[in-house]
């Protein structure tokens, strides 16, 4: 491999001896371009037309080079944060102080969720994780990116860092760049600005383009990989220069390398092949942290393709981009900023000085210079070359004509173990070659040097075009052009390996011209000029076998053609005796693991068998190569110091060359050169979207697709392509494709390679898919998740004007779909009037499951269009922001403290008992429910809908069920889709399909007599007093009255919070606050809050006999087991109330003695001392000699008291519970539960959904 050292002891020599070495460059040039005026280096700097863009072991995905077309060009800055609040605020507020230079740039933010692990048992410090993880999501969610779109993506648990930096980019196109940045960095206000010069140099500029370059990294480049970990040395005249390691401190990386090393990462992964690279710190790394970190994959990987990185050297430990290096994966503790950051102002070296590609520097893991694309193509360009490569004036060649590409890699990575780098291939042309040249390794192209010598040295009579007779006649020019310069020289073929430098140990021993009979093995020493002298070379060129196109098999190896020319002409011949230092390999020498001590080499029939002789190396442990054929290890070695003389010479012929020839090197790359002067190089498309006014919606909309797809992939293209062909009416759109990764199970193991084609065929659709409408981003799993996460991390809204419209991949959709959606947005989210905070979204698929009844149908009149139903619909649903984010905070907290989604009575449930796990929907039926939350749906008739799912084999249906409905289109529409009604005008429905109307509440009694009339069951009203109830026993009661099918009650409480959620739930209440003003009379402002609560309970009531109506009051501290309620009592009572407890009975015609009762208030008449409602009006009914029926409580109720509560409490027929409003609620609850009597959970909210019939 040609290549340079840079060792410190060799840098000074290097600079005191450069004088000197440009003007022996000079003299070099003079004398070729005197002998070809034509001369030009194309080993160098090929030309456009001869570059090629190989990729090692996949020649189907071959590298092309980009257009010079930068309008699709993209940037995008991914943020991997975990929990480091601080750390994040420090570098997103670096990168919002940056200069964009008027571009568009996105930020993605992609918060790992902590370790369940880190918490234990402690629900203290479990608590405390849950309050940081919405700390960050909160600042997060604050922080204004002024610059593009934000995208946050929120974990929904902890992956680490190797999921982080994998999944966080699939790029959507050849022109989408990733900065990819650790939440403890701080980043250069140039940062973006330097970037994006490097992208205009280094990838649009084709005259700069190497397939070769996977990215370019802002850290100061700090050790060598190769050396375990030992500092790297630069000159201070390197500004920038190529480096193999990857950089994660500020990586930008380009879109094709890390595609196809997502896809080599996928199978190296499920194949269970570990990126051991032996002689690398990061294999260390990797055996002492295994999946906790990513970079030893990708270092494997680039290892494998011979791929490059950019670094920039700024000096005095300068950087672009600096680490903090806060305690996390990669530090046990806080160590501190690894650099200084560079601004603006601190610039004393030229940052905007792109030099050409040729001028560059490469090095390996090691640190040793490389020098890509090293191929020889005339025989002039052959001297500079021998001249570089030789070593004690020795040059090796090394024939690659017949040896398959495992033989010869094997063979190289000998050579590289062995510090063997004295040698160039010759070849015919092709990708391998062209491979082992772009990986630095100097070739001759037969090919073309025969074309070349046919020109200017061959007989016009000499035209053998077979691959065999040109590289005879290559190989002989080459060597008598080498010999004539001076050098000895080592004609070598690939089926061999040397366990030693037999090459530097035996050139002293070897005659002027040496072979062996049994390989290709043969001397010719710098006196042997007159050997290959001009006879030799026309006898050989005028050959029978040669001009006829023929290479007969006696004639033998190029060594052997020598010897006899050698033996005819009586020269000096030496023969190689290869028993005594070489051992011969053959098919039967299976038990042979060692080597003698005398033998330097092995060798092998060429024939052999592949499978077998691969077997004997590695028996020998001579097998230095992966499945990949990449070396298995990096070792450091050193070059000497003459070396880097006399390649500095080529770095100078090279650069003088390419000026020469390229007069016209368009130099238009480089910046202006004052700093103030900006002008933008891409022409990048506005943040700002233009959105269709029609109808009235917020500027900052943004609608967003997120299609989920595993592995269907005829359902997937059918799904993208219903969406494609929607009417998107002008607006942008984007279009987020999440695809999830097979399941690494048993059938998995078994079919492998299918799985990961069919896996690879599903990218490739989605990357070829066109998206007309906006952006599309891809989000590649690295392994399976599921339904669940697909779902759940598939959306954080990064605005309220974010919405979501979530596909899995067996729908298609309605062309109508959108502007349907986008007028229920603008109805029921953007007018207030129509706008509701407990509606969560809106699905498009036919509503058909009633939940709670067993999965029954449901069943809609053909009037009602649009419906409000509690139920989640996840074949086409779209998402409201808000609603969202509480939802997953809440999915957050109970599934870090092991909630499960249980709620009895339903059908999700069911299947959450059966396939756990695998779905998501009874995490987020369970949440709608606590909430009080409902859903839009359409209803179509005759079973159509704008979104139909095709019900293919998954989670959901174990085999194909086929279309749920008929799909709507422009022609087949019989009703008037765009007929949106006003919110009060709509149904709404519980999981039962209950009807429920939310928002029912009094303020005055108008309000009231409406009220009462829809209430009323069997002429009588139940009145509940919550005055002085906590909110646990009042939600607890509600709960008993829906399991009781009790639906004829109204509440009372104060205007609060709480009795308003009652009513978004669909509870009537009467808000006594708001009553208040509507009863006032008299001398109100004397009489106390108990007299108002006293005031407004009797007018309600006298309202309620009034209209007819029996009337129950009761408070909150006590529970009915069976329907009391129902029951009146003999005819003579007006009246009847108990005497423990809040329980009293008025018969519609009480009403004259209410009234007497509110005068009695108001006139101050009438003593409250603290009595509750009924023992008052029990006093003054009997006061005034009125009949009254005193409820037997013994008889129908059971008194809670602190040493009470056992199970049996409720025998002999009592039909109802009660306890004292002081008893401690936390032993009310324990006497409940032992009851069976506490049916709400943690969050207040019934434990079952029990449906009845209508």
């Amino acid at each position: 491999m040609l290549r340079r050292s840079t060792s410190a002891k060799a840098m000074p020599s290097a600079r005191n001896a450069l004088p000197f070495l440009l003007l022996l460059a000079v003299v070099f040039l003079s004398l070729f371009s005197l002998h070809r005026p034509d001369f030009r280096l194309s080993f160098l700097r090929p030309a456009e037309s001869d570059q090629k863009t190989l990729v090692l072991g996949n020649p189907s995905s071959c590298r092309s080079q980009p257009s010079n077309s930068t309008s699709n060009f993209r940037f995008i800055v991914k943020v991997l944060a975990y929990d480091r609040l601080d750390s994040l605020a420090r570098c997103l507020r670096s990168l919002a102080n940056a200069d964009y230079d008027g571009d568009r740039v996105d930020l993605h933010v992609f918060l790992d969720h902590f370790r369940a692990s880190d918490a234990g048992n402690d629900s203290g410090v479990l608590d405390q994780r849950l309050e940081g993880a919405r700390r960050m999501l909160g600042f997060v969610d604050g922080f204004e990116w002024k610059f593009g779109d934000k995208l946050v993506h929120y974990r929904t648990g902890n992956v680490g860092l190797q999921a982080q930096w994998l999944e966080a980019w699939w790029p959507s196109s050849d022109d989408e760049f990733a900065f990819v940045v650790e939440d403890d960095l701080e980043l250069s206000p140039v940062y973006y600005r330097y970037l994006k010069m490097l992208i205009a140099a280094y990838y649009y500029d084709r005259s700069n383009f190497n397939p070769s370059i996977y990215g370019a990294s802002l850290q100061r480049p700090r050790f060598v990989a190769g050396k375990h970990g030992n500092k790297l040395q630069l000159d201070d005249d390197t500004h920038i220069f190529f480096y193999q390691i990857v950089g994660t401190w500020g990586q930008l990386l380009f879109p094709k390398p890390w595609k196809e090393f997502r896809l080599w990462y996928d199978t190296h992964k499920l194949k269970n092949i570990q990126p051991i690279l032996m002689g690398m710190v990061t294999t260390g790394w990797y055996k002492r942290m295994g999946e906790r970190i990513w970079t030893p994959w990708f270092i494997k990987f680039i290892h494998t393709r011979g791929y490059y990185n950019i670094y920039t050297n700024l000096l005095h430990e300068r950087a672009l981009s600096v680490s903090h290096r806060e305690a996390g994966v990669n530090y046990g503790r806080k160590v501190g900023p690894d650099s200084q950051l560079i601004n603006s102002s601190s610039l004393d070296v030229n940052l905007w000085s792109m030099q050409p590609l040729s001028s560059l520097k490469w090095f390996d893991f090691c640190f040793r210079e490389v020098i890509p694309g090293s191929i020889v193509k005339t025989l002039d360009e052959l001297g500079p070359l021998l001249h570089s490569l030789q070593r004690d004036k020795t040059v090796i060649i090394l024939s690659l004509y017949g040896v398959p590409e495992a033989y010869f890699r094997n063979l190289l990575c000998h050579f590289e173990n062995l510090n063997i780098r004295n040698y160039v291939i010759l070849g015919q042309g092709g990708e391998f070659l062209g491979d082992l040249t772009r990986r630095g390794h100097a070739a001759i192209d037969t090919e073309e040097l025969v074309q070349d010598l046919r020109k200017h040295v061959l007989k016009s009579s000499w035209s053998s075009t077979t691959g065999r007779s040109k590289e005879v006649v290559a190989t002989a020019y080459v060597i008598r052009k080498s010999i004539g310069m001076g050098y000895n020289v080592w004609l070598v073929s690939g089926n061999m390996i040397p366990t030693s430098n037999i090459f530097c140990n035996f050139t002293q021993e070897m005659h002027e011209f040496a072979t062996a009979s049994e390989l290709e093995l043969s001397f010719f020493r710098s006196s042997a000029s007159t050997f290959l002298d001009e006879n030799f070379i026309i006898k050989l060129t005028s050959s029978p076998s040669l001009t006829d196109g023929e290479w007969p098999s006696s004639t033998g190896s190029f060594g052997q053609l020598a010897a006899r020319f050698s033996q005819e002409n009586k020269l000096p011949m030496q023969t190689i005796d290869i028993s005594k230092i070489a051992y011969a390999i053959t098919p039967n020498d299976e038990k042979q693991s060692s080597l003698d001590g005398g033998q330097k080499m092995v060798f092998w029939p060429a024939d052999m068998n592949l499978n077998v002789l691969k077997g004997r190396l590695q028996n020998l442990g001579l097998w230095a190569i992966d499945e990949e054929l990449s070396c298995t290890s990096v070792v450091r070695t050193n070059a000497g110091p003459l070396l880097l003389l006399l390649v500095l010479i080529i770095v100078f012929f090279s650069f003088f060359s390419v000026s020469l020839h390229r007069a016209d090197l368009n130099l238009s790359f480089f910046p202006p050169s004052e700093p103030e002067r900006r002008t933008p190089l891409f022409a990048t498309p506005s943040p700002a979207r233009a959105l269709n006014a029609r109808p009235v919606i917020s500027s900052s909309f943004r609608f967003i697709v997120k299609v989920l797809a595993y592995n269907r992939l005829d359902s997937l293209i059918r799904c993208l392509r219903s969406l494609a062909e929607a009417d998107y009416d002008g607006d942008q759109v984007d279009l987020h494709v999440f695809v999830d990764h097979f399941k690494e199970d048993a059938g998995a193991r078994n079919n492998m390679d299918q799985r990961l084609e069919a896996a690879r065929k599903m990218l490739s659709f989605v990357d070829g898919f066109e998206w007309r409408f906006g952006e599309k981003l891809v989000h590649y799993r690295t392994g399976n998740v599921g339904l669940p996460a697909q779902w759940l991390e598939a959306w954080w809204p990064s605005s309220d004007d974010e919405f979501a419209f979530v596909v899995e991949d067996d729908l298609e959709l309605s062309p109508l779909y959108y502007r349907y959606l986008r007028r229920l947005i603008a109805t029921y989210y953007y007018e207030s009037s129509n706008y509701s905070p407990s509606i969560y979204g809106a699905s498009l698929q036919r509503p058909s499951l009633v939940a709670g009844i067993r999965g029954n149908k449901v069943h809609l009149d053909d009037e009602e269009h649009i419906i409000l139903y509690q139920l989640v619909g996840t074949w086409g649903q779209l998402l409201f922001p808000k609603p969202w984010k509480e939802f997953r905070l809440w999915y957050d907290m109970h599934k870090m403290k092991n909630i499960q989604p249980i709620l009895e009575g339903m059908v999700t449930t069911r299947w959450h008992r059966s396939i756990g796990y695998r779905i998501w929907t009874p995490w987020f039926v369970k949440f709608v429910h606590s909430r009080g939350y409902y859903n839009m749906y359409s209803n179509f008739l005759r079973e159509r809908a704008l979104s139909v799912s095709h019900r293919e084999t998954g989670v959901n249906y174990g085999t194909r069920a086929g279309p749920d409905s008929k799909l709507i289109i422009n022609g087949s529409l019989d009703v008037d889709l765009w007929d949106i009604k006003p919110l009060s005008s709509l149904k709404w429905y519980d999981y039962c399909f209950s009807q429920v109307i939310p928002g029912r509440i009094v303020m005055t009694l108008n309000d009231l007599g409406s009220l009462l009339h829809s209430l009323q069951r069997n002429k009588a009203v139940i009145f509940v007093s919550l005055y002085g109830v906590a909110k646990a026993i009042s939600r607890n009661l509600l709960c008993h009255f829906e399991s009781l099918n009790v639906q004829n009650y109204i509440v009372l409480g104060h205007g609060d919070n709480f009795l308003y959620d009652l009513a978004r739930r669909g509870h009537p209440v009467i808000d006594t606050e708001k009553l208040v003003p509507d009863v006032k009379r008299g001398s109100w402002n004397a009489i106390s809050k108990q007299g108002k609560e006293v005031l407004v309970t009797a007018h309600v009531i006298k309202k309620s006999v009034e209209k007819g109506y029996n009337a129950w009051l009761i408070s909150g501290n006590m529970i009915p087991t069976g329907d009391q309620f129902s029951k009146s009592f003999h005819a003579k009572y007006d009246f009847a109330t108990a005497n423990d407890l809040e329980l009293s009975f008025f018969k519609s015609s009480a009403s004259k003695f209410l009234h007497k009762l509110i005068d009695s208030v108001t006139g101050g008449k009438l003593s409250l001392n603290k009595r509750s409602f009924a023992q008052l009006i029990a006093g003054f009914w009997k006061e005034n000699g009125l009949p009254i029926k005193t409820i037997d409580v013994e008889k129908i109720a059971h008194r809670l008291t602190p040493n009470q509560g056992k199970k049996g409490d409720l025998a002999n027929g009592r039909k109802m519970i009660f306890w004292s409003p002081d008893l401690n609620l936390t032993v009310l609850e324990g006497h409940l539960r032992q009851l069976g009597l506490w049916v709400i959970d943690e969050e207040l909210s019934c434990t079952s959904v029990v449906c009845h019939s209508s």
